[in-house]
């Protein structure tokens, strides 16, 4: 637990990750919300896309550590439905490093066990990251030592 404690920026959330892991002899499913990466890489006077690949290279530690901890389940929130209203630019730039993302991590998260699965409205994105996505999710769906559920264009503010 303390190799996930470490990768947790504020004190608050590794103080309830301590109490949780306290209480319990393990911890099943852990869920992070991927919020904040436009507003550090602002901070550092970089582009938003740049704080969203940090984002992306942050969330490939916590996947390795969450193995490593034996947590079953990691789901990350990582573009909402509310999310198309950000600048063009921005949208185009997350759908790329989605796709990127997917395509350059794809085999080593089979080869690690991680089975991987959409959590969103594919039919919203392009023809070719529906089929990415798709194609990722059956490629691993037989994967059991962790599961990644990747949250991509989900709202519940959204007409389904």
């Amino acid at each position: 637990m303390a190799k996930l404690q470490n990768l947790i920026p504020s004190s608050k959330g590794k103080e309830t990750m301590q109490s949780q892991s306290e209480q319990q002899p393990g911890l099943r499913h852990l869920a992070i919300i991927m919020d904040g990466n436009g507003r550090w890489a602002a901070r550092r006077h970089l582009p938003r896309l740049a704080g969203h690949k940090a984002g992306v290279n942050a969330l490939r530690r916590v996947v390795e550590a969450a193995s490593d901890e034996h947590i079953e389940m990691l789901s990350v929130y990582a573009f909402s439905t509310e999310n198309w209203a950000r600048p063009r630019i921005e949208v185009e730039g997350l759908m790329r490093l989605f796709w990127e993302t997917i395509r350059s991590d794809l085999e080593k998260l089979h080869r690690d066990g991680v089975r991987l699965r959409h959590l969103g409205r594919l039919q919203d994105l392009s023809p070719d990251i529906q089929k990415a996505v798709r194609d990722s999710v059956e490629i691993t769906r037989n994967n059991t030592r962790i599961g990644l559920n990747v949250c991509f264009n989900y709202g519940g503010r959204a007409n389904w």
